[in-house]
């Protein structure tokens, strides 16, 4: 959640390719920002910003005010985990390839393809955070 100028505090929702920002004390839709094709939407929260994981598309969001900070292109297929930290933003698909993002801007820093058996899940860690894949089944 993150508390909005005008005092009020967001939660935010993905679902179907499009992410939300719902007003706490009302239930009140505050903003919306579809990411392009319906798929599976990954969030993850730093500070006052969510990153939102679509098929291919990473956005950047203000959560208190719904402005799109950016948004940038990923090479990602389905199934992927994100993790935001610090500056940084790791994302894992199901066929091995990790992409490292900077937080402040969207500029890939790296990529990794792992040597994996089939295609699965991805999980990432990094000192007291996890992020799993969930397929939505």
């Amino acid at each position: 959640m993150s508390e909005a100028e005008s005092g009020r505090e967001i939660v935010v929702a993905a679902m179907n390719g499009t992410v939300f920002g719902v007003d706490v004390s009302t239930g009140a839709e505050a903003w919306r920002h579809h990411l392009g094709r319906h798929s599976l939407v990954r969030l993850a929260v730093a500070g006052s910003c969510v990153y939102a994981l679509g098929r291919g598309t990473l956005a950047f969001i203000e959560i208190a005010t719904g402005r799109l900070l950016g948004q940038i292109a990923t090479e990602m297929k389905l199934h992927a985990t994100l993790l935001v930290v610090g500056e940084r933003i790791f994302i894992g698909d199901n066929l091995g390839d990790i992409e490292c993002y900077s937080a402040r801007d969207g500029r890939r820093l790296w990529r990794s393809q792992l040597e994996t058996v089939g295609a699965t899940d991805v999980a990432l860690a990094f000192a007291g955070q996890v992020a799993q894949a969930d397929r939505g089944e």
